[in-house]
């Protein structure tokens, strides 16, 4: 089911019906922080922006180290079983995301991202 598009219309409906300023969320998949950077106009910790990142720290079981982590969100084997997400980079050619946040080496971590709705529509 996925690359389908479905993750992107149920995030887009749910800020149509809602319209929500802010979006928060735990992940270790490029293709997540992908789909909320489409649409947000700023998005911690990609960028790094003081109310968001306060935001993302505030979420339950939060942890500041290079960037705000949920550690131990996950058993020993991690989510993912077999091929982590986190071994792929959010641009071809460029670092993975677990070399981009090193905290996420630990396949029983996820980062927390915390964006700034956009306020027009793509």
């Amino acid at each position: 089911m996925q690359r389908q598009g479905i993750g992107t219309s149920m995030l887009r409906a749910l800020i149509n019906e809602y319209s929500p300023e802010y979006l928060t969320t735990y992940t270790r998949n490029p293709a997540v922080i992908k789909m909320i950077q489409r649409e947000s106009s700023e998005l911690y910790p990609l960028v790094e922006e003081e109310e968001l990142r306060d935001m993302a720290a505030a979420m339950a079981h939060a942890t500041y180290t290079d960037a705000v982590y949920h550690e131990d969100r996950y058993g020993n084997e991690g989510l993912f079983i077999g091929e982590d997400p986190a071994s792929k980079s959010l641009v071809p050619g460029k670092a993975t995301l677990m070399q981009q946040f090193p905290g996420l080496v630990s396949s029983r971590n996820a980062l927390i991202l915390a964006a700034r709705v956009r306020k027009e529509k793509k």
